[in-house]
């Protein structure tokens, strides 16, 4: 009696139709992801007021989060290099569903740091950024920079849509039974969507590169080197303006889904400069577009500060937006045009590490400023915009390093 042999699993060719399913199932990831991650700083007030916290204190979930976040996608992109993407899917899909139900029942500060910063932070997140970013590239040749961009639009529809239904969700039901219902739905939909990576990817010889380039491999490493300190103090001016955004929303009057609606302008607004910075870097011009989303960036943060009428903080937050949702993609695009294509996983793993470090840091720091302050925050949005120019001056060198 012979016995039979396994299927062998179907590869599949790059920017096919089954390609840009494999897209769309990313951008399903990473909002999920992204919403699951930033479900801390969306719910800062009611769980502050539960446990009778300071905002540093809950500030620090988000921190660690971001912390463990960095971590598993260094670790997690080593391993896509070596094993594909689809079991890295399954893992963080679980990973995030429960770690979101564990923290709803947490009773003490380390009960819900272990598993947001574990689970969501390490095993979700970091699966569903910098990893999930890179397995994507392997499906498109011609429209790579196009497919990274989707892939993190997820900032972007997660950002959009999270926020006020999260914070509406945790005022009717209280925030405990909200995320535990937001778990669930994490779970069920990301696994669904990991199917897509379960065919065999399409093979790549070397992968070609965005942007022509004649740099030494120390060259490369030192101008890899200045790109993540810029990008660590944009995103710590970043997460430091958009995490606290809810707050400050309810700080200045607004309601809780009003207050709500400003991250999720604030992230919503990416989509657009994500998507358009994804079809121009097609065409090359990467540096051009990160210097000119990162001053963007730069100027909305002062706006925000300066702000004293709702419309000019609207403004301002649509600016950073804006300018966030285009240097995120045009940051990773560069980074992967100097290193070939079976070191992708792993070099923007290691390159987006501090970004992760940055989202966390800009946090915690927010919240710590605030609370010297006694609630204000004028130092700590000022802190952020300075850090903001600082990333803006940095870039200006990288030419020529």
């Amino acid at each position: 009696m012979t016995r039979a042999l396994p299927l062998p699993v179907r590869s599949r060719s790059s920017d096919s139709a089954y390609s840009w399913a494999v897209a769309a199932a990313t951008l399903v990831m990473a909002s999920l992801s992204f919403g699951a991650v930033t479900s801390i700083p969306i719910l800062f007030e009611p769980i502050a007021r539960d446990f009778g916290w300071s905002h540093s204190r809950v500030a620090l979930v988000h921190a660690f989060s971001m912390v463990g976040a960095g971590l598993g996608s260094v670790v997690l992109g080593r391993l896509l290099d070596r094993r594909g993407f689809f079991l890295i899917a399954v893992a963080g899909s679980l990973a995030t569903g429960s770690g979101l139900v564990l923290v709803s029942k947490a009773e003490t500060l380390w009960q819900m740091i272990i598993p947001f910063a574990l689970l969501v932070g390490g095993v979700g997140q970091g699966a569903f950024f910098s990893p999930l970013a890179a397995a994507v590239t392997h499906w498109f040749d011609r429209h790579r920079a196009l497919a990274v961009a989707i892939a993190l639009s997820g900032q972007s529809v997660g950002g959009l849509l999270v926020p006020p239904l999260l914070r509406v969700a945790a005022e009717t039901y209280g925030w405990r039974s909200a995320l535990q219902g937001y778990g669930v739905i994490c779970s069920v939909g990301m696994l669904a969507a990991a199917c897509l990576y379960a065919a065999r990817q399409p093979s790549h010889e070397g992968g070609p590169r965005l942007e022509p380039s004649s740099t030494s491999a120390r060259g490369a490493n030192r101008k890899t080197s200045l790109l993540a300190a810029a990008l660590f103090c944009s995103n710590t001016a970043n997460f430091g303006v958009a995490g606290h955004m809810v707050s400050y929303g309810e700080h200045v009057g607004f309601g809780p889904a009003a207050a709500g609606s400003l991250m999720a302008a604030l992230f919503g607004i990416t989509l657009f400069s994500r998507l358009g910075v994804g079809l121009k870097l097609a065409r090359g011009g990467t540096y051009k577009v990160m210097m000119a989303t990162s001053l963007l960036h730069a100027v909305g943060i002062w706006v925000v500060v300066c702000s004293s009428a709702p419309w000019q903080l609207v403004v301002g937050l649509l600016c950073v937006g804006l300018g966030f949702g285009g240097y995120l993609p045009a940051y990773g695009s560069l980074v992967r045009s100097m290193f070939p294509a079976q070191e992708a996983g792993r070099r923007l793993a290691e390159f987006y590490l501090l970004g992760f470090l940055g989202a966390g840091c800009g946090t915690w720091i927010v919240g710590a400023l605030r609370d010297l302050r006694g609630g204000s925050f004028d130092i700590s949005f000022f802190a952020m915009a300075m850090l903001s120019s600082t990333a803006c001056v940095l870039l200006g060198s990288w030419r020529r390093v």
